[in-house]
């Protein structure tokens, strides 16, 4: 009875340690969609690391996983609290300055309104971000949901795993 128990125990230990580490440190996600194409394809493998949530706020530019509507998606902000964003002639604007997105977006001036509630130009509130997919035709983001609270946000920036050919560090 004695080993059982001590084997039950090592067995025990390993598996708390890495649920742990799974549910508060990092994890792994397969992207299902393609709202971040170029960056990020469609089954795509991510870690993530939710220990930055812990000591800082993501940045304007960055790649963050948050809940919207007990789904996790996975955007980058374009704004913080404070900015003002517009959205002109397919372009971003933020406080009045173009935003060079050639970095990450496949095809330029193609940033457009999509919720005829949200009215541009649009200053976030403070503790909140906007945020976009990097396939701005087909990603449903905050032109759609609006903004995102601090307290939704998961994880900040990302290591791309899968395809090995193409593993990067996503800030």
């Amino acid at each position: 009875m004695k080993k059982i128990l001590k084997e039950i125990r090592d067995l025990a230990i390993p598996i708390i340690f890495v649920l742990i580490i799974q549910n508060f440190v990092i994890t792994h996600a397969k992207v299902p969609t393609g709202s971040m194409i170029p960056t990020i394809n469609i089954g795509d493998h991510l870690v993530v690391n939710r220990l930055p949530t812990c000591y800082r706020t993501p940045e304007r530019g960055e790649v963050i996983t948050f809940k919207q509507e007990g789904i996790t998606l996975i955007k980058r902000v374009m704004a913080v609290g404070g900015e003002e964003i517009n959205l002109i002639d397919g372009y971003v604007y933020i406080n009045d300055q173009k935003i060079d997105e050639s970095e990450y977006l496949n095809e330029l001036g193609i940033t457009y309104e999509l919720n005829s509630e949200m009215q541009y130009p649009y200053i976030v509130p403070d503790n909140c971000y906007f945020v976009m997919g990097d396939n701005r035709g087909n990603s449903s983001d905050s032109r759609v949901f609006g903004v995102i609270k601090e307290k939704d946000i998961r994880t900040i920036g990302a290591l791309k795993i899968y395809p090995f050919n193409h593993i990067e560090i996503l800030d």
